[in-house]
């Protein structure tokens, strides 16, 4: 009898909280990252790559055949139009595809993929009216150039000296002069080994630094001070260099954003899309030839301008 009243027991509780749980709300799971412009790319589409891109005959095995340079022959002169897309496995074979000669490209038709995956995009050109160039992988495609905002203030006019190379005390008066006019700067600054020393000596100048808005120091992590205490908070964030971690934490708009930077990102934190920045200027502590084009590219798509750079290639005092 006690078995029979157990297992009565059992199945009513088990009825009685299926019943609570398909009442209860579903919460829908929040998702803070922007959507990828690239999963609106439409045939038809102009689109750009950076120079130097390699492109293919055929988008199997991640690129085979014949092969050539993006900006860099004739081939790719004039402005590039998507005429298809070729999904790949992770062997690097064709798992579906799309594709149009370019007189019966379906313009406006939208592509449809999700450029998480391995996907490989097919382009013409203006410039070569006897077919299409060839394959791309989808890292390497980038908006219009007409669709990119040069990164210049309102008075066409930036605020840091443009003749390389420039001093720390150039970015602190840059900082000042920004605030008198009535300009919202913030200013990051890159706390990793191979750039500590520049950063340490640019703080210095606090009275004119702590005129930005916003004071970031960064490496692998991130935090906001007051320019006195960057030594000390230097020692807390690590020693990696994650800039778009520091760069998706700037709340709301600025006039300018300065980033001091060796520009080599660890690549752990994506840069989150945005549109309300009026110009970033990247001081690099590097050479012109070892700039980190990828961190160029990157800022330039997902923050719609295109970054000036100058170079801070004086050395810090010891």
């Amino acid at each position: 009898m006690k078995k029979v009243l157990k297992e009565m027991l059992l199945s009513l509780l088990t009825v009685f909280m299926g019943v609570l749980l398909c009442n209860l709300p579903v919460m829908a799971a929040e998702n803070d990252e922007p959507p990828d412009w690239r999963a609106n790319l439409e045939f038809g589409q102009v689109v750009s790559s950076w120079q130097g891109a390699p492109y293919y005959e055929s988008a199997d095995q991640n690129g085979s055949g014949k092969h050539g340079f993006y900006g860099c022959n004739i081939y790719t002169n004039g402005m590039a139009y998507i005429a298809g897309y070729a999904r790949l496995d992770q062997d690097g074979n064709i798992l579906e595809s799309e594709c149009y000669w370019r007189e019966s490209v379906p313009e406006g038709k939208k592509c449809g993929f999700d450029p998480n995956e391995d996907i490989w995009v097919a382009l013409y050109v203006d410039g070569f009216t006897t077919g299409s160039i060839g394959w791309m992988h989808i890292d390497d495609i980038l908006p219009n150039p007409s669709e990119i905002r040069v990164g210049i203030s309102n008075n066409n006019e930036t605020i840091l000296p443009t003749d390389d190379p420039i001093n720390p005390e150039d970015v602190a008066n840059a900082i000042e002069e920004s605030h008198d006019s009535g300009k919202k700067v913030a200013l990051l600054l890159d706390a990793s080994g191979s750039v500590d020393a520049y950063s340490a000596e640019i703080a210095t100048y606090a009275n004119q630094v702590n005129k930005a808005d916003t004071v970031l120091v960064f490496a692998t992590d991130y935090a906001e001070i007051v320019a006195e205490d960057y030594l000390e908070a230097s020692e807390d964030v690590g020693g990696l260099t994650e800039i778009y971690a520091a760069m998706n934490a700037l709340s709301g708009a600025y006039d300018t954003a300065i980033i001091v930077t060796d520009t080599y990102q660890n690549g752990v934190i994506d840069l989150h899309e945005r549109s309300d920045i009026g110009e970033v200027i990247i001081v690099s502590t590097c050479s012109e030839w070892a700039i980190d084009d990828e961190t160029v590219r990157t800022i330039t798509v997902m923050w719609n301008l295109e970054p000036q750079i100058v170079h801070l290639t004086i050395a810090p005092s010891d």
